[in-house]
């Protein structure tokens, strides 16, 4: 999966003891990823809210390794 983007869609934004992007983003680590480009999109799927966003930016970013 060399060169594969990565999308995270944090969802439950909506919850009071959700994870932030912030606190998602240490605990998976992501600084680590140096070779792809990588976003997280704070989410609720019950409302729809962030999903197109996030959608959006996938779409943006599926033709391998994209300029920032």
């Amino acid at each position: 999966m060399a060169n594969v983007n990565v999308l995270i869609l944090a969802n439950k934004q909506d919850l009071p003891n959700k994870l932030s992007p912030d606190e998602i983003k240490a605990k998976m680590k992501l600084d680590n990823i140096k070779d792809r480009e990588w976003c997280i999109f704070p989410c609720c799927a019950v409302s729809g809210e962030g999903l197109e966003e996030g959608l959006n930016w996938l779409e943006a970013h599926c033709g391998g390794k994209s300029k920032k």
